[in-house]
């Protein structure tokens, strides 16, 4: 049963991610862009990169575009395949206590992924007025707000801001994680297979 889910879940993402290579393809040839195959893909495909829309500019040459937010978007779309696969994964365990380390340790690996976005967002000048840069930032903030001004942000040129705040917590998250590992092998040992004494 987890073995198909996982499959599944590889399926639906990985049929995503083809769209949105296709659209990525399409851009980038010079193409004419009245066809009715092209238009239809390119708002079928808009479903799945809508989100990431104006989180940073097209770069455009001629008549060929490359749209970093749709990049950007095939490679959020894996990155969930791969929790939600190591979520799944986590059912695959045999006892209860296997289980709940897998869980926790998808919790801390979606975390961590949201503060790299959070810092790369900042760092690379996510337009706000995407609504996925405004769902990082919004989710985040419940981790970032505490820590908040603990040290002052960088600006380097143009608005470019490190949030070397978000760096902390990363860190902080990161020790957490590899500690709460350490603390269920201390405290609730692996159970050994009796078949490798």
């Amino acid at each position: 049963m987890i073995k198909q889910a996982r499959a599944l879940v590889y399926g639906i993402f990985g049929l995503i991610v083809a769209i949105i290579c296709i659209r990525l393809f399409l851009q980038f040839l010079p193409i004419n862009h009245s066809v009715p195959f092209v238009r239809f893909w390119l708002h079928f495909s808009d479903i799945f990169v809508g989100p990431w829309d104006e989180i940073f500019p097209s770069i455009k040459f001629e008549k060929s575009i490359i749209e970093i937010y749709s990049i950007i978007a095939a490679f959020c779309y894996i990155i969930f395949a791969l929790i939600i696969e190591r979520s799944f994964s986590s059912f695959k365990h045999s006892s209860s206590r296997d289980i709940l380390v897998a869980l926790i340790d998808a919790m801390f690996k979606f975390i961590e992924f949201l503060l790299i976005s959070r810092f790369l967002f900042r760092l690379f000048q996510a337009s706000i007025s995407s609504s996925i840069v405004r769902f990082v930032y919004a989710l985040s903030s419940i981790i970032y707000q505490p820590f908040s001004g603990i040290i002052k942000d960088i600006e380097v040129m143009d608005g470019t801001i490190i949030e070397l705040s978000t760096i902390i917590i990363l860190v902080i998250v990161i020790i957490m994680d590899i500690a709460a590992e350490n603390f269920f092998d201390i405290v609730l040992p692996p159970v050994k297979d009796s078949n490798n004494k």
